[in-house]
């Protein structure tokens, strides 16, 4: 893979855009910071880190989800990843390129009634959320939300930019069909 990268300077060879990876920490942050920056020092030809520019041709920007440790990579002085952000942390004002995905449990915002209805409070609610990661120039991300072909239509149509799925086929079958 990493000969491939550094090659077409692309994870896949017809896209050149960046490849977000993600990088949920399951363990305690700090420990597991500490073994990733000493991986990562190898593969860092190929990664844009966040105080790198949207035009530098490095193919992944890596982001940190979970346990993060949000005030080491704050302080870092060069961090070789992003993190992640909680709606919370919205008006601590992180710059897009060092918090450049904001993400929620979609339970704290879900629209939907028992009946499968749109409640249209709630998602007057979760507009509003959406539109305000926005502003700030992140990309919005829902985790839990119904693994379905119905409810990805939903929040790409809702301008979600980033959807979570365990169903990856599916999921590729479905932003292929619509031209994603």
């Amino acid at each position: 893979m990493d000969s491939i990268v550094k090659k077409h300077q692309a994870v896949y060879p017809n896209d050149h855009g960046d490849f977000w990876l993600m990088i949920d920490i399951k363990t305690p942050a700090e420990q597991t910071f500490n073994a990733l920056e000493q991986l990562l020092h190898r593969y860092m030809h190929l990664i844009n880190t966040p105080l790198d520019t949207a035009d530098d041709d490095h193919a992944v920007r890596i982001f940190l989800s979970g346990n993060r440790p949000v005030k080491r990579i704050v302080e870092h002085p060069n961090p070789p990843v992003a993190l992640d952000g909680r709606p919370a942390e919205l008006d601590a004002d992180f710059p897009a390129l060092l918090m450049p995905v904001v993400s929620e449990h979609f339970g704290r915002f879900n629209p939907y009634t028992s009946r499968g209805k749109i409640n249209p409070r709630k998602e007057a609610r979760l507009i509003s959320h959406i539109n305000q990661v926005h502003r700030q120039g992140k990309k919005v991300r829902f985790w839990a939300h119904p693994d379905h072909p119905d409810t990805w239509a939903y929040l790409l149509s809702l301008g979600v930019d980033l959807i979570n799925s365990d169903r990856l086929e599916a999921l590729d079958a479905f932003l292929t069909d619509r031209g994603l």
